[in-house]
């Protein structure tokens, strides 16, 4: 959610800024106006309130003296008819209100400086890569071709298709993708995140419109809801796990993070969430990239977004496996999350950080092809042999 206060100190701030996320500009234009005659209205309505009141005072001293005709008929006249008009300009502003808060819950987040603008991938930055740059199986196969001769993997009878959510797994296929999960899980966990379990009844199917939360961010986000946050408390790292949140996917349990924490510790933060998944992907040995999004593939919620992509040999490219929002006070203005700056103790909005966890099941695809052997055998990754309790998939 924007801050209204900013808009007005900087219109040309906001006219840029929906520039730059290829939203039109008008709807700035149009913001300001209704603005300005909220304010107009609010402003005749408070001296409309203020001129009753001093009609009703003297009223009262009239009767007080005797005085009840024409004189006191006149003013109740008078004020019954200013009655009317502030009730319908309380309702104008009511509807401004609407308006207002409409646009300031839908429209995006101001980017960063470091973003670049653009509107496809190939306008995204490359931060780092890590493994080695387009590397190759001894054998490049494509995952589901390996995935089948294994009976890792099964296709409902089109796997040209290549999605890797569309498959069945089955025996060390389940197996596999169950490891990569605990894997993941556990990984967030060792690096300070407290695991979070929600069921059905926790995801919210309210969300505003333009919003660009999921119904997991948003219940997380939620569970702090108008709070004030201590010293103590700071920074909450949170990683979520629950069935369904996201339509588009075949995944039994998928995972989100959510980070709330000082605004000076943000982008610290925010480094230190890609770091961690970097980290992960590196003890699966696998290859990929960091890219900074550019403005026009961020979330709207999003100030500065990370994505992380693995390298798929046997397919020949690059896959988004997570991203990673700051969302600065974005989220936290619409909910409330305050915390104490720490010289002044003046209350402050928090920021808010979002990750969009592991895809778990591209993770697998990216090991299947990564570590194919040419016996048609698959090594699998030393930190999952705890959890396979094998070494290699025939």
């Amino acid at each position: 959610m924007l801050d209204l206060d900013r808009i007005r100190n900087d219109p040309d701030e906001l006219r840029q800024m929906l520039k730059s996320r290829f939203v039109d500009t008008l709807e700035a234009d149009s913001l300001l106006l209704k603005d300005a005659l909220r304010r107009d209205l609010a402003a005749k309505s408070l001296a409309g309130k203020a001129r009753r009141n001093r009609m009703s005072q003297q009223i009262g001293e009239l009767k007080q003296n005797g005085v009840y005709g024409e004189e006191v008929l006149v003013i109740t006249s008078e004020m019954r008819s200013l009655g009317s008009e502030i009730a319908a300009m309380d309702m104008d502003i009511a509807e401004l209100d609407d308006k207002l808060e409409a646009f300031l819950l839908s429209a995006p987040n101001y980017p960063h400086a470091s973003v670049p603008v653009g509107k496809s991938d190939r306008d995204d930055e490359e931060v780092y890569h890590f493994g080695e740059r387009h590397g190759a199986a001894r054998e490049a196969k494509p995952f589901w071709n390996i995935g089948s001769e294994l009976k890792l993997l099964d296709f409902d009878g089109i796997p040209e298709s290549g999605n890797i959510q569309s498959a069945v797994y089955r025996g060390l296929g389940a197996k596999l993708m169950r490891a990569v999960y605990d894997f993941i899980v556990d990984t967030h966990i060792q690096a300070g995140c407290r695991k979070l379990t929600l069921p059905y009844p926790a995801i919210s199917d309210e969300k505003h419109e333009g919003e660009p939360l999921s119904g997991q961010d948003q219940s997380i986000a939620d569970l702090y809801r108008e709070r004030m946050l201590e010293d103590d408390d700071l920074p909450i790292r949170r990683c979520a796990v629950s069935a369904g949140f996201h339509p588009d996917s075949s995944t039994d349990e998928s995972m989100e993070l959510l980070t709330i924490c000082r605004p000076g510790d943000s982008y610290a933060e925010l480094t230190q969430m890609a770091e961690q998944t970097h980290k992960a992907l590196q003890l699966l040995t696998l290859s990929g990239r960091v890219m900074l999004r550019c403005t026009g593939r961020m979330p709207l919620c999003a100030a500065k977004t990370f994505g992380l992509e693995v390298w798929m040999p046997g397919s020949g490219h690059y896959v988004n496996l997570a991203e990673y929002s700051n969302c600065e006070a974005y989220l936290a203005r619409r909910l409330d999350i305050r915390c104490r700056e720490p010289e002044t103790g003046e209350t402050q909005l928090c920021h808010t950080l979002l990750g969009s966890g592991i895809a778990v099941h591209r993770t697998v695809a990216a090991i299947l092809e990564t570590h194919y052997h040419e016996d048609g055998s698959v090594s699998v990754p030393d930190c999952l042999q705890p959890y396979m309790h094998t070494d290699r998939i025939r």
